[in-house]
């Protein structure tokens, strides 16, 4: 650890156990000697907190946060100086970032023979320039997203299906995007479980400051097959759809195949 560096953490648990919370905060900083024309601070702080009731039910809020605050002072303001004031910092500028994420999940049933669980997770995150103490137009952002997907799993059979939701907000120079849909999915093993099949749909519309941009549409397939315990055999392939504003809607059929040996 460097002499400009500080660092400070905490983590107990609580109630049983059923309650944990992580903290941690550090800061760095040179030109200690105040002898540079250029000096700069960083300020990192996170926060954890996870809450396990039951064996079914668990969900967890962290947060982070990152700061950098930076001062240029330029030799001709000494060198042209009259008064002390003519002596200010020629840059005071401050970088901010900052997440945050929440995340739940909720198991219905695990068993021998069925497992299924609904998860959601939502994330902020925001970063901003400032100058002195006024944000930089066109320098702040936020991101948000949302997503919930339900599993469910037929052990002895080995067959998977999936769906889910998620959602896309994002503000960036004044402007606003908005990207939502539903995705939906299947897995399963064949052939003694020496085949693995999967199918997934997905589609989404997109918005920009509340106008519609149009919508896509993912057709994804996948197999794969492994032999004698080293060789592998995958082939993928996905067909989409975009039909975008004020354009003409265009179909596209991507596909590969693939051969890995393991030693």
């Amino acid at each position: 650890m460097s002499p400009g560096e500080r660092h400070a953490a905490v983590c107990p648990p609580l109630f049983k156990d059923k309650v944990t919370v992580a903290a941690s905060w550090g800061v760095q900083r040179d030109d200690l000697d105040h002898n540079k024309e250029q000096s700069s601070k960083r300020f990192v702080s996170s926060a954890n907190i996870s809450y396990t009731p039951s064996d079914r039910f668990n969900t967890s809020l962290s947060y982070s946060s990152f700061q950098t605050y930076m001062i240029i002072r330029s030799q001709f303001d000494y060198i042209k100086g009259q008064t002390p004031y003519d002596n200010l910092d020629t840059l005071d500028f401050t970088q901010l970032s900052q997440n945050m994420s929440l995340s739940m999940t909720y198991d219905f049933s695990h068993n021998e023979n069925r497992r299924q669980n609904i998860n959601t997770n939502l994330s902020f995150q925001e970063a901003a320039d400032k100058q002195g103490d006024v944000i930089r137009p066109g320098a702040l952002s936020r991101f948000y997203n949302l997503s919930t997907a339900y599993g469910l799993l037929f052990v002895p059979e080995a067959i998977q299906l999936n769906a889910a939701v998620n959602t896309t907000f994002n503000h960036v120079g004044g402007d606003e995007f908005l990207i939502i849909g539903p995705t939906v999915g299947a897995r399963a093993k064949v052939f003694s479980k020496a085949v693995t099949m999967g199918l997934s749909v997905s589609y989404n519309v997109s918005y920009t400051s509340g106008v519609s941009q149009g919508d896509v549409t993912n057709v994804r397939y996948n197999v794969a097959y492994m032999l004698l315990k080293k060789h592998n055999l995958n082939a993928n392939a996905i067909w989409q759809r975009r039909d975008m504003a004020e354009r003409a809607a265009t179909r596209s059929v991507t596909a590969t195949i693939g051969y890995a040996y393991s030693l």
